[in-house]
């Protein structure tokens, strides 16, 4: 018969950082704020959505909803900044979190979506803007755009599967953990034996001549 044998790995377990100033950034959040510096790349890493609600809607109910996310989640209060040429995050305890409720004509709403949509100021915090477009008393149109450097598709999912259950009355659990903790883990990992190893395998991954890439596009 096989023997099978198996590599044993030890993984560093996540902790909760200490209250301090600033903290750190993952790699990722390092080359999204980077990149926002070019002109020509204001909005790239901005993620806008609309959602339509159909039925009636109790506006000042999503709006404390909207803003009980943001009270939840310290991603929805933080900015970043630069202290000696490194990336940082500052988490707020309060931020002006503000959504805009607009009445707008059916044959309006196209235009109103995409006048929406802004460069962010990463010093600023929220990193996240909501607009609530009503159509009729039965069509309402949530727009909401937001910074890639405070979200990704996963934690999309979580926002709105949360703020929904908010708005029905649902209670959320307390979080253990918030994604700076993770920043904190990472950063730690960097320099390490087997994240070494990890870049001495992709560095020869990708040297010598690569391929372009040919990918179809739209617009």
């Amino acid at each position: 018969c096989m023997q099978l044998s198996q590599e044993v790995v030890e993984h560093s377990p996540l902790y909760i950082v200490s209250k301090r100033e600033y903290y750190d950034t993952t790699s990722v959040q390092r080359r999204m704020y980077a990149m926002q510096q070019f002109e020509n790349m204001q909005v790239t890493y901005n993620m806008p959505t609309a959602h339509i609600y159909e039925g009636a809607m109790d506006i000042e109910r999503l709006i404390w909803s909207l803003k009980e996310m943001v009270r939840r989640h310290e991603s929805l209060r933080t900015s970043f900044g630069i202290v000696d040429g490194k990336v940082v995050q500052y988490i707020h305890e309060d931020v002006l979190f503000k959504v805009g409720v607009e009445s707008v004509a059916e044959a309006n709403v196209d235009a109103a979506i995409h006048g929406f949509v802004r460069p962010f100021d990463l010093s600023v915090a929220p990193l996240m803007r909501v607009k609530i477009l009503k159509v009729n008393d039965e069509k309402h149109i949530i727009l909401r755009d937001i910074h890639h450097i405070i979200t990704d598709g996963t934690s999309e999912g979580i926002f709105w599967d949360e703020l929904f259950k908010l708005y029905n009355g649902e209670e959320l659990s307390e979080l253990k953990y918030q994604y700076k903790d993770y920043a904190a883990w990472q950063s730690e990992q960097e320099g390490t034996v087997r994240w070494q190893e990890g870049e001495k395998y992709w560095l020869e991954q990708l040297s010598g001549e690569l391929p372009v890439l040919e990918m179809h596009t739209d617009y």
